[in-house]
């Protein structure tokens, strides 16, 4: 299913009206002659002949009347052409982010396109009466209406340009329809863009944020110590030399600390983590084609610090084959051709989770450097960990001796189970701390389809 153009909100400075005035005369003069207008122009389309102030169309009854008028018009707009604002929250925001991911002009002067179609009702509904348009159509639309030439826009959106590779504009080379369904553009950056932020990786608060720091240190995985040795050297290495393609895949059932381990393992080699959300600015399940657009954009906006690092958790919706979905085009809109392409020259150190190492294909796994499995810890870790949580609780060597043997309690269990447990004892219940934590961690057990504690 396609997206359509979300006009719905404008924050749009009104000192780009003329800019999107002459852009829109443009389009209809000088790359529809008009005709495409005819019709419909003046029954339909009230906002466009609104904002183009146009006569009523009866001194406009034939599409030769209409065209010499719009040329007209667009004479005189091409006289007065405005200059583009330079203090305007947009224009800082573009240059701001021109500077981050190091584009050319042509390439911010499409975002700023952009910007204005996704904002600006009239040269939307110009673009939209256009019709059906190819790549070739796209591009002249925007040499006419930015002044670059054609050979310099088709480079700004080729596959390997700053845009599409950093999944900010791209265009979709298998559908040919209105513009603002041919060009894509990141989820939400329209809106973004004009609005004040504090730096510029607040402009995308919603596709990367940093991550919380580690609750737990590599001491507390004992038994991952020759592992973590290997992958903590192996990265200081690949930050002292600015390698490119460091990927690290960890892997094992939920709840077993792999995310605390990631931060854990990031913060001891010197590196800044950030982590791609999985849900949106609604806090809704974020699908995988747009969550590996937030990746592509974290490499282009972090790559230039070698000491920073992704953490890009839940990738069965992005490493394993397609499911069909209304929402969702999966591997099949394109994810799949970035993936192994990326996985070799990517610049940001990344760290990838699952659960679910069996559903990704063999040929991805093959392309990671380290490949971490994260098991339940064994007793004697569980042990350490049962302690570390329930310093504060009142139970005896017996109780904690025999919970830990439990193989099936993972460290996720533990802490939710002792936070539950340290609210209802405080409480001012009469419940002892080990009848509280023996029922809540049974009751999750039995949630999953492990025994119960016996103590």
């Amino acid at each position: 299913m396609r997206r359509a153009s979300k006009c719905g909100f404008s924050n749009l400075d009104t000192a780009y009206d003329l800019t999107a005035y002459l852009w829109t005369l443009r389009l209809m003069v000088l790359f529809s002659d008009g005709t495409n207008f005819y019709p419909e122009l003046c029954t339909k389309d009230a906002e466009l002949t609104s904002f183009l102030k146009l006569p009523e169309r009866d001194s406009l009854h034939t599409p030769a009347k209409l065209l010499q008028h719009l040329k007209r018009k667009l004479a005189t707009a091409e006289r007065r052409q405005p200059l583009l604002p330079t203090d305007t929250t947009l224009a800082h925001n573009l240059r701001e982010l021109q500077t981050a991911i190091g584009c050319d002009d042509t390439s911010r002067d499409i975002l700023l396109f952009m910007v204005i179609q996704r904002q600006h009702a009239g040269l939307n509904a110009a673009l939209h009466r256009v019709g059906p348009i190819t790549a070739s159509g796209v591009f002249k639309v925007l040499s006419i209406c930015l002044g670059h030439t054609p050979a310099d826009v088709a480079r700004a959106l080729d596959d390997r340009g700053k845009l599409p590779r950093s999944a900010l504009v791209s265009i979709d080379h298998a559908y040919n329809g209105p513009f603002e369904l041919k060009v894509d553009m990141l989820e939400g950056l329209a809106e973004l863009l004009t609005m004040t932020h504090t730096r510029t990786l607040d402009m995308f608060r919603h596709s990367l944020r940093p991550s919380a720091p580690p609750r737990l240190g590599l001491d507390d995985y004992p038994h991952l110590t020759h592992d973590l040795t290997i992958c903590q050297r192996y990265l200081q290495h690949a930050v002292q030399g600015h390698t490119a393609g460091i990927n690290i895949l960890i892997y094992g059932p939920p709840g077993t600390g792999k995310t605390e381990m990631v931060r854990a393992l990031a913060q001891s080699a010197g590196l800044t983590l950030y982590e791609i959300p999985t849900d949106d600015e609604r806090g809704k399940p974020r699908p995988g084609k747009q969550r590996f657009d937030c990746f592509r954009l974290a490499q282009s906006l972090l790559g230039d610090t070698p000491s920073n690092a992704l953490l890009f958790d839940e990738v069965e919706d992005v490493f394993c084959e397609p499911r069909p979905s209304m929402n969702d085009k999966g591997n099949s809109s394109g994810v799949k051709g970035w993936i192994n392409g990326m996985l070799e020259s990517n610049p940001v150190p990344t760290f990838w989770i699952t659960n679910h190492l069996q559903s990704m294909d063999r040929a991805y796994r093959r392309r990671f450097d380290l490949v971490l499995h994260v098991d339940v810890p064994p007793k004697s870790v569980r042990q350490h960990i049962l302690s570390e949580h329930t310093r504060d609780l009142d139970l005896s060597p017996h109780w904690r001796s025999n919970a830990a043997s439990h193989a099936a309690l993972t460290p996720a269990i533990i802490e939710r189970a002792v936070r539950v447990s340290k609210v209802v004892c405080a409480s001012g219940a009469d419940l002892p701390a080990e009848t509280v934590l023996t029922q809540v961690m049974n009751n999750t057990l039995n949630a999953l389809g492990a025994g119960r504690l016996h103590v």
